[in-house]
């Protein structure tokens, strides 16, 4: 009877495992990716303005700044300290 319940135990335990591993190894699609993480991934502003609208970097965290104006044309961006 207790050799059962272990065997029950372990089996529940070796499911609950292999779940957790399913979903920590799905990767995300590119597209699932905030336009943050991207940045925080290493994507230049050149690099992201081909993915996504410049109204979306407006405001997000680059190299340490604040994004407050995106130059189309030069693919580039200008960013304000967040401290003095």
């Amino acid at each position: 009877m207790m050799k059962n319940l272990q065997i029950k135990v372990l089996l529940v335990l070796l499911v609950f495992i292999g779940s957790l591993t399913l979903v920590a190894c799905k990767k995300k699609k590119p597209e699932d990716y905030t336009t943050q993480e991207l940045i925080d991934q290493g994507k230049s502003i050149a690099e992201l303005l081909e993915e996504r609208p410049v109204d979306s970097l407006i405001g997000l965290i680059y190299q340490s700044g604040l994004i407050f104006h995106v130059d189309t044309s030069l693919k580039t961006a200008l960013v304000v300290s967040q401290s003095d």
